[in-house]
């Protein structure tokens, strides 16, 4: 966090110092449907203990199985996490026709996992899969709690990629960074959460753990565009603000380069901000000797 919150602030004041008008957003994370890839005890835990928790844990993950009240299911990730079938079917595996959503079935089926879950976070309270599963199940009963246990298990669950989200001291890092430097933050897990069924942030909006679907680019999208709206640049601007169209030319050719192109885009991150540059060296920005040619 400490790193993140000094490159974010560098790179505010850069843009800044450049006349731009900045607007933060805190990061949204895939909470409902996507069950942590890693899990570990974080405090020391008895042998007798770790197998006494893992029992619960079993029984729970087998009943909710079989009652079909289990984790939903992603697609498949593969190479750097962007490579995502969009059409590839997710939620239920078939044969499983789960109970609906806050149903009375839904929440007796839940009844003894989670009597189990509680047993095993008595025991340990920092294995994000233990959380993860209550919170799959509290969202019939109590969709409050169960956004908080989603919350632990993405918080708890190590950043392994490209399995990456947004963990809560990040999250805070940006609404702190905006609060210092007075600037209009957006909160997007708060979008997400109210455009999504039981008000927990899911699977519809992602490609995964935290890359935007269509739908989820589009909801970003409308999120924005009221703050934008509001930015002295438009409101201030000539005519109605709104910057031309590029022409069709510039829009094939941009398309044809980020085809073309795996790394595309990480040009245009600000070089140097708090970091060297991804396999760069901090000798790299020196400034060019008279014997060298500036770049």
């Amino acid at each position: 966090p400490q790193i993140f919150q000094a490159n974010l602030s560098e790179v505010v004041d850069r843009l800044q110092d450049n006349d731009t008008q900045v607007v933060l957003a805190q990061p949204a994370s895939n909470l409902r449907d996507f069950t942590p890839v890693f899990s570990m005890h974080w405090e020391p835990l008895s042998a007798r203990k770790s197998k006494r928790f893992e029992a619960l844990v079993a029984q729970a993950d087998e009943l909710m199985r079989e009652r079909f009240v289990d984790p939903r299911r992603m697609p498949p990730i593969e190479g750097n996490g962007e490579a995502v079938d969009p059409n590839a079917e997710w939620g239920p595996i078939p044969p499983a026709e789960p109970p609906a959503l806050g149903s009375s079935d839904a929440i007796a089926a839940c009844k003894e996992p989670l009597d189990f879950l509680d047993q095993a976070i008595q025991l340990s309270d920092s294995h994000a899969m233990a959380h993860f599963l209550r919170g799959t199940c509290l969202i019939h009963s109590d969709p409050a709690a169960a956004r908080t246990a989603f919350v632990l298990a993405r918080d708890l669950s190590p950043a392994m990629a490209p399995f990456q989200r947004a963990p809560s001291p990040l999250i805070n890092v940006v609404e702190k960074v905006a609060t210092d430097k007075n600037l209009p933050v957006i909160d997007l897990p708060a979008a997400f959460d109210k455009a999504s069924e039981g008000g927990i942030a899911e699977g519809r909006w992602f490609m995964d753990s935290i890359h935007f679907s269509a739908q989820g680019h589009r909801l970003v999208a409308d999120s924005l565009l009221p703050v934008l709206a509001e930015l002295p640049v438009f409101v201030r601007g000539p005519g109605n603000g709104r910057p031309a169209d590029p022409s069709p030319e510039v829009t094939a050719a941009l398309l044809r380069d980020k085809a073309s192109r795996f790394t595309w885009g990480l040009d245009l991150v600000i070089p140097g901000a708090g970091m060297p540059a991804v396999g760069g060296d901090p000798q790299d920005e020196a400034a060019p000797s008279a014997d060298e040619p500036a770049p």
